[in-house]
């Protein structure tokens, strides 16, 4: 039986007792189990954004490698780039920024794909 039909279930248990005995502490207990399942709907939303997350930045990872290793004049020109010129400003942000930045950085300026 997996969560949600747990927690459907005790729900269910819960809205029987109250009817069959209104306190408040059968209401607490209804309370309590959605706030329990709003918080596991969340962290299982929470994983799944990490999770796609890392395998973007796998990505991004990947086709920085490539780029690096197919296009080199770009990557010379980066980085030999002295930090007086327009150039060497994008070396030193391009440097800062995370693989995404460096991507659409690359983009941005040289047209990249």
């Amino acid at each position: 039986m997996n969560l949600m039909k747990k927690i459907i279930f005790a729900i269910l248990a819960a809205v029987a007792a109250s009817a069959a005995n209104a306190d408040v502490s059968s209401y607490r207990d209804i309370l309590a189990t959605l706030e329990l399942a709003r918080s596991a709907k969340a962290a299982k939303q929470l994983a799944a954004q990490a999770e796609m997350y890392a395998s973007v930045e796998s990505f991004a990872d990947l086709r920085l490698w490539y780029l690096r290793n197919t296009q080199p004049k770009i990557f010379v020109e980066i980085e030999t780039a002295s930090a007086a010129t327009d150039m060497g400003y994008f070396r030193l942000d391009y440097n800062e920024a995370g693989k995404l930045g460096k991507l659409r950085m690359l983009r941005e300026e040289f047209g990249v794909k």
